[in-house]
């Protein structure tokens, strides 16, 4: 059952109610209320059931300007990361962002092991624990623009291993204006230029922000999910999988492209949390990867916004200066 808090949820829609999804929710009910709708109250009761009632949030990421920007525009882009914090991982990105520019948002993956991740596997009871902490990293990021809605039309979200071109900037503003997606792949281990979804890896991932409430509503965990949907109705076993998958079935309802795969990001070799599970996954999720590895694909819009000249700040960055503080 699809439930969510504060609306009405009905074997089927009554006369003059808005359908939220067909056969199963409504947003309005007027009274006098058929005898097969309920308050949503007693369906969530009836829907987590199952869990524990813990908590799995935790701070959500901040943008200082958050209240006082101008209204969005188009194309302007926030940025956030999320980062283990271990030395070299934490600086690498920072260190990138802030040469390009970018007044990125930082966001503390949970410890393995803590109160977050534990009461997340109540849910997730397949899922190690390494993985949960990067699924809650990333919730925090999106609640976090959620709440921050009116500054950016678009969220880009970085993993702490990521490799920046230094056009990104350009870049992205090219992107903003030519891909016609919800979700837009950047990693370029996720595949060549085209549509999406990509079945793994989220060095970089583009989100349009009206997006994200709708995928909130399926990522979210513990006391903090609002819907019956969540909970990882897909079966996946981690966050990029689990977006692909909700990606390609919206497609499919809604009979156009939700996600696209724009390969502009690299990563920087660190040992990943998939290659410590899994030694076969080697090249593809510890191998370095540079940025424009998949530029035989490029569309000839991104070729130029590629090759115009990188702003100053960023020319240490093209040189990929970073390699002493990672080595």
């Amino acid at each position: 059952m699809a439930c969510l808090r504060d609306r009405w949820v009905c074997g089927a829609c009554p006369a003059g109610a808005t359908l939220l999804h067909a056969g199963t929710d409504c947003r309005t009910a007027p009274p006098p209320l058929p005898p097969e709708c309920a308050r949503c109250d007693a369906a969530w009761s009836r829907c987590t059931a199952p869990f524990a009632p813990c908590a799995t949030g935790g701070p959500p990421a901040h943008w200082p300007a958050c209240n006082s920007s101008p209204p969005a525009s188009p194309a302007r882009v926030d940025t956030a990361y999320f980062t283990t914090g271990a030395p070299a991982r934490f600086w690498s990105i920072q260190s990138q962002t802030r040469r390009l520019g970018l007044a990125a948002a930082r966001v503390i993956s949970p410890p393995v092991g803590g109160e977050r991740t534990r009461c997340a596997q109540l849910e997730l009871p397949l899922w190690p624990e390494r993985y949960l902490s990067l699924h809650l990293a990333t919730i925090d990021v999106l609640r976090g623009a959620v709440r921050c809605a009116a500054r950016a039309a678009w969220l880009l979200v970085l993993e702490d291993d990521a490799q920046l071109p230094a056009q990104l900037p350009r870049m992205l503003e090219a992107i903003t204006r030519r891909v016609d997606a919800d979700v837009v792949w950047l990693d370029a281990r996720a595949g060549d230029f085209g549509r999406g979804p990509a079945p793994c890896c989220a060095a970089g991932t583009l989100y349009r922000t009206a997006f994200l409430p709708r995928l909130l509503e399926h990522f979210e965990l513990g006391a903090e999910r609002r819907s019956c949907r969540g909970a990882n109705d897909f079966g996946a076993g981690a966050t990029d999988l689990w977006l692909a998958q909700l990606v390609d079935r919206l497609s499919e309802r809604e009979r156009r492209h939700v996600g696209a795969v724009v390969p502009i990001i690299g990563t920087r070799g660190f040992a990943s949390l998939a290659q410590a599970r899994n030694t076969s996954n080697f090249q593809l999720s510890s191998a370095r990867w540079a940025w424009d590895a998949r530029r035989s694909s490029w569309p000839a819009w991104l070729e130029r916004a590629a090759a115009e000249e990188p702003p100053e700040a960023a020319h240490a960055e093209a040189r990929d200066v970073v390699d002493d503080i990672v080595a």
